[in-house]
């Protein structure tokens, strides 16, 4: 399940809650104040004021991160935070064989291609 928060969808409460703070939370995973646990804020590439919730760790086409930047857990653009990996992007790989785990991709590369480490070259 994919969530998306287009950039006018934002309530009126949301600026209230990020000024009284995170209180006694304890560290908060950057994404989890916007997103359901295990899933991360991502922007979205045809507008960067919006977003929607990613699972870094298995999903395709973000895989190890999100692919145009996330969010801080106070809604700042986190520029520096690792950027992921299309999967079903990467050349040499045989068509349906690519696959997200645990952030990394994994895949059977086409014939006259070897894989070395997430992707694959000529042999």
């Amino acid at each position: 399940m994919i969530y998306f928060h287009p950039a006018d969808a934002t309530a009126s409460g949301l600026s209230r809650r990020e000024n009284r703070g995170l209180g006694g939370q304890g560290p908060v995973h950057a994404g989890s104040f916007w997103c359901p646990n295990g899933m991360t804020a991502c922007q979205l590439e045809q507008n960067p004021a919006s977003y929607e919730c990613i699972d870094t760790e298995s999903d395709l086409e973000s895989c190890g991160g999100c692919l145009y930047g996330d969010y801080d857990p106070r809604g700042r653009t986190n520029t520096t935070s690792s950027v992921g990996t299309d999967c079903s992007t990467i050349e040499g790989v045989l068509m349906g064989h690519s696959s997200c785990v645990r952030g990394d991709c994994q895949s059977d590369c086409m014939e006259g291609f070897k894989n070395e480490g997430d992707r694959c070259v000529q042999a």
